[in-house]
């Protein structure tokens, strides 16, 4: 008897399922023969008398399968031993432990943790961010990374390892959804409005700014200079400052930021530098009564001259109907004169002109009913 497949008696084998070959001479009957794999009797086996070739199939346990045959006839026995072994293919195990699958993050950077197993080299091994690299560290079978640059949504994160044996991986489903930070807010509490009159050379500034952090989220101008030398309270939201007013107009803004964006306001302080110059002083001379037009009978026209005395710009004037202010009025700063024709609405019209400088402000209201 010779086993022919496999020709050693010592044989490694790549694969599970193998097929032993034996030629066996001088037995004429199956019965004739016994094989046993690892001490246990096995039947099914083929044996073919005319040409004497026995076929064993076998699935092969990982390890050594030892394999013993012994035929006999009536003149004696012989016997035959050989060992396969088989080595089965160990792929890579991959499992990412954080964070979650679905997790839901704040912030675009996440700490990445997997552990991988059965590779011999981190070469063997690639992390990616919705399949762009990701670098690494791997210390054994622990894998960290830092993933960072998410996308808001849904973000896939996967691990893979690859050996001689095949391909593993594990991903899981980041979702980054940013906490939207509601845009500053900045009001003045002192001054409560713009174009305060300042009998003092100083005053103080007291305004209200929510939803920033810190004095540097923080810009104050005076007079378009910026200026660092100011206080502010994140936990109450206030700012404070001590102003030198120059003469004239004092104009202050100030500008706040964060994430969500900025906001800007102004204010301005009148100062007459402490001199006993005149306040302003208006005296309507003629409202004209309301015309007509004869297109849109619901339209009328009218006109008011006034003389404004001790004003030395039109800016410092202002009129206004109903609260909607006019700015298409003439005024002569060397004669005082004031001129404005205007359109009416049905009803009652309030008019108001208004005349502030440093020095003071003064204002005459009038009513035309159309």
């Amino acid at each position: 008897m010779t086993i022919t497949n496999p020709a050693t008696t010592d044989y490694n084998s790549k694969g599970k399922n193998y097929n032993l070959v034996a030629a066996i001479q001088n037995v004429d009957n199956k019965r004739d023969i016994l094989v046993k794999v690892d001490g246990q009797s096995q039947s099914n086996f083929t044996f073919t008398a005319a040409s004497g070739e026995l076929s064993l199939p076998l699935t092969l346990k990982a390890g050594a399968n030892v394999v013993v045959i012994n035929a006999r006839n009536s003149a004696g026995s012989d016997e035959k031993t050989t060992r396969i072994n088989y080595t089965a293919p160990q792929l890579p195990v991959v499992n990412i432990t954080a964070p979650q699958d679905n997790a839901t993050v704040t912030t675009s950077t996440v700490t990445l943790q997997a552990t991988v197993r059965y590779v011999s080299d981190k070469k063997e091994v690639t992390v990616t961010n919705d399949k762009s690299s990701v670098a690494f560290t791997l210390n054994g079978e622990n894998l960290s990374a830092t993933v960072t640059g998410l996308k808001k949504g849904s973000n896939r994160v996967e691990v893979k390892a690859k050996n001689s044996d095949g391909v593993a991986d594990d991903f899981v489903i980041i979702v980054y959804e940013p906490i939207v930070q509601p845009k500053p807010e900045v009001r003045f509490v002192q001054p409560a409005k713009a174009g305060s009159i300042s009998k003092g050379s100083t005053a103080n500034l007291v305004a209200e700014v929510k939803n920033v952090a810190s004095k540097s989220d923080l810009v104050l101008k005076i007079n378009n200079v910026a200026t660092a030398d100011f206080d502010f309270d994140p936990a109450k939201g206030e700012l404070k400052k001590t102003l030198n007013l120059s003469t004239g107009t004092n104009t202050i803004e100030i500008e706040a930021s964060n994430s969500g964006g900025k906001a800007t306001a102004t204010t301005t302080i009148l100062y007459s530098g402490g001199s006993s110059a005149q306040a302003p002083v208006i005296t309507i001379a003629s409202v004209s009564q309301p015309t007509t037009n004869p297109l849109n009978p619901n339209v009328g026209r009218s006109t008011v001259i006034a003389t404004i005395q001790y004003v030395s710009s039109k800016d410092q004037v202002t009129f206004s109907i109903n609260g909607r202010l006019i700015s298409d009025f003439s005024f002569n700063a060397k004669t005082g004169v004031f001129d404005c024709t205007f359109e009416l609405e049905r009803g009652a019209n309030n008019l108001k002109l208004r005349a502030e400088t440093p020095n003071g402000a003064d204002e005459e209201t009038r009513t035309i009913n159309f």
